[in-house]
């Protein structure tokens, strides 16, 4: 993953701190409507394409639709509703 395609990075680390990093030919502004009066700032620094494969490493890149359930109990949670929970769907029949 050295492409030269601009790409911007959220990185949270075990304990939950959040950077935002990007390369190169990406403008990359953080709104944060929680302080109204310091709202958007530009993050200015940049990260090269080796580093970023260095923090993916060898982790799958999901994409939105690839975990349906998950995704569901996230719009939920972000929405303060109670999280949908799967099912099973139980089919009698021979088990030979």
């Amino acid at each position: 993953m050295t492409d030269s395609i601009p790409t911007v990075v959220v990185h949270f680390d075990e304990h939950g701190s959040c950077d935002y990093l990007r390369t190169d030919g990406v403008r990359l502004l953080v709104i944060d409507e929680g302080h109204q009066n310091d709202r958007v700032y530009e993050v200015t620094g940049t990260i090269t394409a080796e580093e970023v494969a260095g923090l993916v490493g060898r982790s799958r890149i999901g994409v939105l639709g690839d975990m349906p359930g998950a995704e569901a109990a996230i719009r939920a949670a972000f929405a303060g509703e109670p999280s949908p929970r799967a099912t099973l769907n139980v089919i009698e029949g021979d088990r030979s």
